[in-house]
């Protein structure tokens, strides 16, 4: 992935890629290509140049992860926060379904349903 390629996340708006990308997204009606952020599509495409390839969900969860208030945006620092982020490790954790049944199980048993359990 580009953090294995560029060795951060913030080494991503260094590259050439990115700022190939950030030229080719001006249009006539924006005459200027920033330096401070980039759009999310912009950026995706620029991840797209790197040779990153995930699933749409996935993609849309990073853009949501760097655009937090929304406004279509990634700057600089939202990379460098991504870089300073240490996911707790139940986050990366991957699903244990069996336990999961068997968590219900035990919750049905002895309280006789979910909802009951839950109150």
């Amino acid at each position: 992935g580009p953090r294995e390629s560029c060795g951060s996340c913030a080494a991503l708006w260094a590259r050439p890629e990115l700022h190939e990308a950030r030229l080719a997204s001006v249009s006539e009606s924006t005459a200027w290509a920033s330096d401070k952020k980039v759009f999310c599509h912009v950026f995706e495409a620029a991840l797209e140049a790197l040779h990153w390839s995930a699933s749409p969900s996935r993609k849309a969860c990073l853009m949501n992860c760097l655009d937090v208030y929304g406004c279509g945006f990634i700057s600089l620092s939202d990379l460098e926060w991504m870089d300073a982020w240490h996911p707790p490790e139940w986050l990366l954790a991957e699903p244990d379904h069996e336990g999961l049944e068997e968590l219900r199980a035990l919750v049905v048993q002895h309280h006789g349903s979910p909802l009951r359990a839950w109150r």
